[in-house]
């Protein structure tokens, strides 16, 4: 794993990021004005995630019901790709196990772009579902 950073940050560079390690050893950078972070397993050398983190934060229990069924609609829907909650905070993330790390690098554009068009279909599953439960009609008290 830790041979193949040196590679992932030469890539990063190539392709106009501006990427860095933070404290964990993770490769961090934006994309999009999003932060994504490449994260490794020190006790799984073949295993690594690409997350984005903290893309929409879960205000009320009533909104996270509302949450929990736009994130398992993604979750079935897409390859790839988990969406789950982290405390109040929802997170996207692409797993993958890579005999090299460095493999990173070719299956990097596709990620980014899975991870882009997951958030964007559950915003809208969101939004769906806002509309829909403004549009239910009310019991009377």
């Amino acid at each position: 794993m830790q041979y193949a950073i040196p590679t992932l940050l030469d890539y990063f560079k190539r392709e106009g990021y501006v990427a860095h390690l933070d404290d964990d050893g993770d490769i961090v950078f934006k994309r999009e004005g999003m932060n994504y972070a490449l994260c490794f397993d020190r006790d799984d050398p073949e295993f690594a995630k690409l997350i984005l983190p903290n893309v929409w934060h879960v205000d009320t229990p009533q909104e996270r019901a509302i949450v929990l069924h736009a994130m398992n609609e993604i979750n079935r829907g897409y390859k790839t790709i988990k969406i789950h909650t982290v405390g109040d905070q929802v997170w996207l993330a692409i797993e993958m196990w890579l005999v090299n790390q460095a493999d990173w690098a070719v299956h990097m554009p596709r990620a980014v772009r899975a991870l882009s068009h997951a958030l964007y279909r559950f915003a809208e599953q969101m939004r769906t579902s806002v509309d829909e439960a403004r549009e239910a009609p009310r019991p009377n008290h």
